[in-house]
């Protein structure tokens, strides 16, 4: 108060203000300097050379930014004289305030940040001319906790890209990855990652990122930390188990001394670095690899913490990469034994339809040929689904248009006017499960073999007609002909021919209805729930 009261009376040039004004420095907390008209240091309070690190006997009568301060911006660009806060102040005459200067003191080596007012008086004070106040306030706590939470905001959200990153990238690429990011997020000079071979307890190095000023540098020394092997011992193991992050005073402890001594001294002072990190990469007392960090001379150290929860999400990574790998080949097995059963199986077939028609061309029994075709066209049908499947990256279903059509081509082509009769079809892509696409080819098979035999008597040419759609997850099958038409005394319940009987069972299996439509030939509808 005695201080704010002394600022007003000494803008009034009041003599007895600037009495007052001395007591209050003396007094005060905050740091007061007095500049006079040649802006030197009339005055200075205990305060002020605690704040700037110099004596008060060696503040008085100098300059205020004499050569052992130095004043610059936040972003480390120097202050113009011209735009010092005093200096604004006197040319102004108006009052400067919260100013935040960053002062580096030359002598001590220390450097601080400090919020700087300046009030210029409004008289003269013991015959001189007008005075300028300098308030001095170390901020240098507050600044720099904004520069740790700045930091922090940062690094979490480096972090929070980094995992998402690494879920989106490939496992060939996570290691250049890890590396290149590491060394980003920590401003290193160098990052390396290598994975961990549980088999042979080394750890193999995968790759190395270099910041771009190393390029060109030491360039056969840097060769030689490419694909690195270290032998992990029993105790090193144990070391990176608990410790998790360690620290190295040079390049040949931090390689578990596989660099020699010489290698080591010459790239560091080749590429100036300064400080090493290593990093345990493990995940639930299992270790997937290390990570080491390399940083230049002079710049700040990452903190533990930091570390450790970037080599935590690391882990993690390369433990549900590795699992999704194994999946993945696993399931690339499964599919080549899938495949080699289907293609064995689709063979069987083939040589059980060549044996019935080889027996079918040795008999001279029509209706024993006539069976032997009917049962070579059911094995047709499951012969023409195996080999789209073995063909298909799906094995678990597939759709009525690969499907069907050639399927119905293929059974035309067994009765001998199947060169005359066409085959037309509309089919939607509608996926099915291969136990309903079974049923279904069974079906048609029956059907169209049916029209093959009675639908063109006493005709040349003819036509086999497919429909398929979806609606309302409703499927609708339509197999037709365009021949002379089914009697109406013929029925798919009435029926005893084992054609439309097995139409009707396998329909039923299939929970489908089933009707005849005879106008124009003869049409089949088959319709069921897709699911």
């Amino acid at each position: 108060m005695a201080a704010l009261i002394a600022r007003e009376r000494l803008d009034e040039g009041d003599e007895e203000g600037y009495q007052l004004l001395c007591f209050a420095m003396e007094s005060s907390v905050e740091g007061m300097l007095l500049l006079d008209e040649d802006m030197r240091i009339a005055k200075a309070n205990p305060a002020a050379a605690d704040i700037l690190g110099i004596p008060v006997q060696e503040l008085k009568g100098g300059d205020f930014l004499d050569s052992r301060v130095v004043l610059t911006r936040e972003d480390g660009a120097p202050i113009p004289e011209d735009e010092r806060p005093s200096v604004i102040a006197r040319r102004s005459g108006e009052k400067v305030r919260n100013a935040v200067v960053h002062v580096w003191n030359t002598k001590r080596n220390r450097d601080s940040w400090i919020e700087v007012g300046a009030i210029p008086s409004g008289g003269r004070i013991e015959g001189e001319s007008s005075y300028i106040l300098v308030t001095l306030n170390d901020v240098t706590a507050r600044i720099k906790a904004q520069e740790k939470l700045t930091r922090k905001i940062r690094i979490l959200n480096a972090f929070n890209d980094y995992s998402m990153r690494l879920g989106d990238t490939p496992f060939e690429k996570i290691y250049s990855l890890i590396a290149r990011t590491a060394r980003d997020i920590f401003d290193a000079r160098m990052a390396s990652i290598a994975r961990y071979d549980t088999s042979q307890k080394t750890l193999i190095n995968q790759e190395i990122s270099w910041s771009d000023d190393t390029k060109g540098k030491a360039q056969k020394l840097m060769k030689i930390m490419e694909g690195i092997v270290i032998p992990v011992t029993d105790e090193n193991y144990r070391m990176m188990m608990d410790l998790k992050v360690g620290v190295a005073s040079n390049l040949h402890e931090f390689s578990f001394r596989k660099i020699p001594v010489s290698i080591s001294d010459a790239i560091e002072n080749v590429l100036g670095i300064g400080w090493f990190r290593g990093l345990a990469l493990t995940s639930r007392g299992e270790l997937f690899g290390g990570l080491g960090l390399a940083g230049l001379k002079g710049r700040a150290v990452p903190e533990i913490d930091e570390l450790r929860v970037f080599a935590e999400i690391t882990a993690n990574a390369i433990k549900r990469k590795q699992a999704e790998e194994e999946v993945k080949s696993l399931l690339e097995g499964k599919e080549l034994l899938l495949h080699e059963v289907h293609h064995r199986i689709k063979n069987n077939m083939n040589t059980m339809i060549s044996l019935l028609s080889l027996q079918a061309r040795a008999t001279k029994d029509t209706e024993a040929i006539a069976s032997l075709k009917d049962a070579m066209g059911r094995l047709q049908s499951m012969s023409t689904l195996y080999n789209k499947l073995f063909c298909a990256e799906d094995l678990r279903e597939m759709s009525l248009s690969e499907y069907l059509p050639a399927l119905a081509k293929e059974i035309v082509a067994l009765f001998p006017n199947g060169d005359k009769i066409a085959t037309e079809a509309k089919i939607d892509d509608v996926r099915l499960d291969i136990k309903r696409l079974s049923l279904l080819g069974i079906i048609a098979n029956e059907i169209i073999a049916n029209a093959m035999k009675h639908a063109f008597e006493g005709r040349e040419r003819g036509k086999i007609t497919l429909a398929a759609r979806l609606k309302a997850n409703r499927v609708e099958l339509r197999i037709g002909d365009d021949g002379i038409g089914m009697p109406e005394a013929v029925s798919l319940e009435s029926s005893t021919g084992f054609g439309l009987s097995l139409v009707r069972i396998l329909a039923k299996q299939l929970d489908a209805s089933v009707s005849i439509e005879r106008r124009k030939g003869t049409r089949f509808i088959i319709e069921f729930e897709r699911e």
